[in-house]
């Protein structure tokens, strides 16, 4: 199998990109490439190259693991991308020209194939291959608590500013509980005034942990007890999959997460995590974490137990297996 993700121009010149091609007269030559080919997110280039490679006996797959049928709107990176009408229809059309297309959630799966009979009145083989996480990853070793309060942490870049918004009262009621507050990537008060109004001038506001290269970032704990993930519920944040929970669970974090379709499919209130939904429900949950220790513990080795034995990599190669076979 090749993961040919890589490009570098986006033309059809041979010899352009990382992978090595060229024309011959019978069509597009690719010396490398044998048994399936896995595209992540093809363009009309990608689609072009992945037609080709069919025309030679490859079966060709795609991965996408975010709603790009969405409106724009609802996406900041899709918006300031000029992501239109053109966009999404070339975005479907090349996916129509896979064999087959692999999605990170069954909720992505299955408005992908509603939105692909009602526009394109066709359909290629549709996988499911969730996220998980590797069983022999360092984060599974107890974690070393350097701080000294209790620390309830969320995480996340520009795109969850307005996710961040669900939770800030019950971030608020954190700090007047003897909270340590901590953001990790995104420093919202550079970004919204508000979040230095909320926690006002003179109580130190809140920690800010900044970005870190991802190699790292997949070495270190996330340094939280207790791991907030907001989800405002749009058609586009539905396509997302919850990830954030199983890092928070490697890393002994007690987690809130959103009671959505994104959340409340694999993690169970009140076993492996605790679900909010409102402004007054996130208010009441993160109260019921910081003030019930017996609670985070149970919450953590429920957590930790079911992603061992559910949400492994190792334990889930059948996923990707089915869709590399057909």
């Amino acid at each position: 199998m090749e993961n040919l993700d890589d490009f570098t121009t986006p033309n059809l010149t041979p010899g352009a990109y990382r992978f090595r091609w060229q024309l011959t007269e019978d069509g597009a030559d690719y010396p490398d490439v044998e048994g399936t080919v896995v595209w992540t997110r093809p363009d009309q280039v990608r689609a072009i190259h992945a037609m080709a490679m069919r025309a030679n006996g490859n079966r060709v797959i795609c991965e996408v693991d975010d709603n790009f049928l969405s409106n724009p709107n609802q996406n900041i990176f899709m918006r300031h991308q000029g992501y239109d009408a053109d966009s999404r229809l070339d975005h479907m059309l090349a996916f129509a020209r896979m064999d087959a297309i692999v999605f990170s959630t069954a909720w992505l799966r299955d408005h992908y194939r509603k939105t692909f009979l009602r526009e394109l009145r066709y359909v290629p083989d549709l996988h499911v291959a969730r996220n998980h996480v590797d069983s022999d990853d360092p984060r599974w070793q107890p974690q070393d608590r350097t701080w000294g309060k209790l620390r309830v942490g969320i995480m996340g870049s520009y795109q969850h500013v307005h996710d961040w918004r669900l939770a800030a009262d019950a971030l608020r009621l954190a700090t007047d509980l003897g909270c340590e507050v901590v953001f990790m990537g995104l420093d919202p008060g550079e970004h919204d005034p508000q979040w230095r109004r909320i926690f006002g001038d003179g109580l130190g506001r809140y920690t800010h942990l900044p970005w870190t290269k991802a190699e790292d970032y997949h070495r270190q704990h996330i340094p939280f007890d207790i791991g907030l993930a907001p989800l405002v519920t749009t058609e586009h944040t539905m396509g997302k999959s919850d990830v954030k929970a199983l890092e928070y669970a490697m890393s002994g974090v007690a987690a809130v997460l959103q009671n959505n379709a994104v959340y409340n499919r694999e993690w169970t209130d009140g076993e492996t995590a605790l679900l909010a939904g409102g402004r007054d429900d996130w208010k009441r949950q993160l109260k019921r974490l910081v003030t019930d220790t017996r609670l985070r513990r149970e919450l953590v080795e429920n957590a930790r137990s079911y992603v061992r034995e559910q949400r492994t990599i190792q334990g889930n190669l059948s996923e990707w297996e089915d869709a590399i076979r057909g």
